[in-house]
């Protein structure tokens, strides 16, 4: 998650403070994304960076707001 907080924060320009709390019952102790397994089983290849993909989800919000 940290990484993904980090992304959102360079993207967007926008300075924030995750809130940072205890797992909730039945979060796991740990979550890991990887795309080895993807890569190695099934020919898989990532073709966009973390922030591209946080910059074209921002992109997204900011054209279409609720």
């Amino acid at each position: 998650m940290r990484q993904i907080m980090d992304a959102m924060a360079r993207v967007t320009g926008i300075d924030f403070t995750p809130d940072v709390a205890p797992r909730r019952p039945g979060d796991p102790a740990r979550i890991v994304a990887s795309g080895e397994a993807a890569a190695r089983d099934l020919d898989w290849a990532m073709r966009h960076t973390l922030d591209q993909m946080v910059g074209s989800a921002w992109e997204a919000r900011r054209t279409h707001p609720a």
